[in-house]
């Protein structure tokens, strides 16, 4: 049965390189997908792995330590050693007409200075075809749902009525048993994250780790999935931490008989 290897990772901006370089070596994903990645980044990887990619840009962050120039682009990605069949891309939330520097001061303005989309492939191994899907879905203050998630799911799954068949991952800030989104997205799509995963998110990287209310509270939020429809089986889905301030997750994707 042909298989390929699925990584997804929030890379939170270009801090954790250190450790996530040696984990794609050890790891080698046939298909990467990543949420809070820089364009050069991308190129980066693209250089010292040998990936095809696509990117969609959400927003523009200083690029540089400690909120310093450059600005430059950041978003989501996929990346992948396998030949692209077709690659596409879209926005399901536009916040300007124009691509603005993210400001985190209030909820609206982050929903101002960010857009929402998904990235999807169609990848071939072995004769058999496989689409992929990334993306990051929209922030809420503590991951509870709000009018920002409701609103945006809606569009989304606009879009993925016409993608019938696919694994879609990311970082979906939607707490599982918790968010009601999460019961949304299950409805349509299997979880494929084992149950007894507790929590995506890396209390020891994370920026809350200096408060241990907000460390015992993100312990059990799971953000980052793999969902799929019912024409793939994902198998030996497993986190890793102590690549980023979230989890990566890994599993092995088959078309189902």
């Amino acid at each position: 049965m042909t298989q390929i290897k699925l990584i997804t990772i929030n890379v939170e901006m270009n801090r954790h390189w250190d450790d996530i370089i040696p984990f794609l070596e050890r790891e080698s994903p046939d298909v990467l997908c990543l949420q809070e990645a820089f364009s050069r980044d991308i190129k980066m990887l693209e250089e010292k792995f040998g990936y095809t990619s696509i990117y969609l840009p959400t927003c523009k962050r200083w690029y540089g330590p400690s909120n310093t120039p450059p600005i430059e682009d950041q978003g989501i990605a996929v990346l992948s050693k396998l030949p692209l069949i077709s690659k596409n891309k879209e926005y399901y939330y536009n916040g300007s007409p124009e691509l603005l520097q993210y400001n985190d001061k209030s909820l609206e303005t982050k929903r101002e200075t960010i857009r929402q989309g998904i990235i999807w492939i169609t990848v071939q191994k072995e004769g058999v075809e496989f689409t992929i899907a990334n993306t990051h879905f929209t922030w809420t203050p503590n991951g509870m749902t709000n009018a920002y998630q409701e609103q945006d799911i809606k569009e989304l799954f606009k879009i993925l009525d016409y993608i019938p068949n696919l694994v879609i991952c990311g970082d979906f800030n939607t707490p599982r048993n918790i968010n009601s989104i999460y019961k949304i997205i299950t409805n349509r799509f299997k979880d494929c994250v084992p149950a007894d995963v507790v929590t995506t998110l890396d209390v020891n990287k994370h920026r809350v780790r200096v408060d241990n209310k907000e460390m015992t509270r993100i312990g059990t939020y799971v953000v980052d999935y793999i969902f799929s429809t019912t024409s793939y089986e994902i198998k030996g889905v497993r986190v890793e931490y102590g690549v980023s301030d979230h989890a990566a997750v890994i599993g092995t994707i088959q078309r189902s008989s």
